[in-house]
């Protein structure tokens, strides 16, 4: 991922594929064990944060059907404003170039953006060690996309 910052920040974030994934056995909780190689690549969202006009965090996209609270963006920016005991309103001006829906990534790499961003934009230096946990509370996949490169997953 790649930074600019001023008063703002932004985030050039890939996508991802997997190059080998094997279903293994079933959880206690209904999902599946999963054993993946991931690999990012060069198709790029970005992930534009800055000061908000509210008190929430608010989200702009070129996909206007993505503009809602559910956003893994914004689901990313209340959990690190909250585990950082930050309260700032913040806006984020997500341009999607990663398709929607195709098993990329895109969502999970926007919200690992959002905390990386964050964490350089706030001053916060929370470690890589706790960004990844506060990512994989996201979801499975979103910490991966903190340091990004290839992974067993």
């Amino acid at each position: 991922m790649s930074f600019h910052t001023t008063r703002s920040i932004t985030v050039e974030t890939p996508a991802k594929v997997n190059l080998f994934l094997e279903v293994m056995g079933q959880r206690p909780d209904g999902y599946h064990e999963l054993v993946s190689i991931f690999h990012a690549i060069s198709i790029f969202d970005t992930v534009r944060i800055s000061q908000g006009v509210t008190s929430d965090v608010t989200l702009s996209c070129n996909i206007k059907a993505l503009e809602t609270p559910e956003n893994l963006a914004v689901q990313a920016a209340r959990a690190f404003m909250a585990a950082a005991g930050i309260e700032a309103g913040l806006h984020i001006d997500l341009e999607k170039r990663i398709p929607v829906q195709a098993g990329l990534g895109g969502g999970s790499s926007d919200a690992a953006a959002v905390i990386v961003g964050l964490d350089q934009l706030m001053g916060t230096h929370l470690g890589s060690d706790r960004l990844r946990s506060l990512a994989a509370s996201l979801g499975s996949d979103v910490a991966f996309f903190i340091e990004g490169g290839v992974a067993l997953a």
